[in-house]
Order: C-alpha cells, then sequence, then structure tokens
C-alpha cells in the first residue's frame, strides 16, 4: 500500500510501506530538498536515469549496510511526489535484495530505497514525522 500526505508543515510523506511483520518504513521529505529536484513529466527523459538511480540505490545499501552484499534489484517504480504547492515532482522507489552469511547461513534482506531526482536518498524513518 503506497499512500502520501503531509504529515506536518514542511514535511511530505513521500511514500511508505509496511513489511509482512506489519512495520511501517515512511519516507519523509522537506519541501525544501523537494523544491531543489528538478521538475519533471512524462513527455521528456527523467533528469535521472533509471540506471543512475540503481547506482544511487545500490552504492546507499552498501555503505549503510556493509555486511550485506547487494544481489538482486527486484523492482523499480516511479511515483509522483504529490505536493500542491511544488508540482512536476517525482522520485524512484528502487527494491533492492541484500544477503549476509549468518552462522553458515544464507540471509536475504529486502531493502526499499527512494530516490529522488537529483540523486539524492530519502532516509527511511519508523516514525511518520
Amino acid at each position: 500500500m503506497v499512500l502520501t500526505a503531509i504529515a506536518e508543515p514542511g514535511r511530505i510523506n513521500i511514500t511508505q510501506s509496511t513489511d509482512e511483520k506489519g512495520k511501517t518504513t515512511y519516507f519523509m521529505v522537506s519541501n525544501e530538498m523537494v523544491a531543489k529536484c528538478p521538475a519533471w513529466n512524462e513527455e521528456q527523459e527523467p533528469p535521472l536515469s533509471i540506471r543512475q538511480a540503481i547506482t544511487k540505490a545500490r552504492d546507499w545499501v552498501k555503505k549503510k549496510y556493509p555486511a550485506f552484499s547487494v544481489s538482486n534489484v527486484n523492482s523499480v517504480c516511479m511515483g509522483k511526489i504529490w505536493e500542491h504547492k511544488i508540482l512536476d515532482r517525482w522520485y524512484y522507489s528502487i527494491g533492492i535484495e541484500g544477503r549476509v552469511a549468518v552462522n553458515g547461513i544464507d540471509a536475504i534482506k529486502h531493502f526499499e530505497i527512494v530516490v529522488l531526482m537529483d540523486g539524492s536518498i530519502v532516509e527511511p524513518s519508523d516514525k511518520e514525522e
């Protein structure tokens, strides 16, 4: 389920996801951060290519979770940021599988990474700020 709403003045909940255990992760940004991103419409190429967004997402996982090796990209989606004062701003949501060995057992973790069209990563949060 994907919802987009303004959480508090100056903060936008771009998207959120709930895992199989019921834990919700929010991707919040400031209005200023969104305003700095390049505008885009579907009649032109996106300012950040899919390949560039995937590279940014992979690099973020490697830096944030160095014990995990990044394996498969399993989803790439584009979404519009719904902010009535700032138009035509979009983001990528990229799903990546990470692998790590735990006591000799190969464990897999799914990461969702949100990349803005300026290449910045939206840090996930367990709170709707």
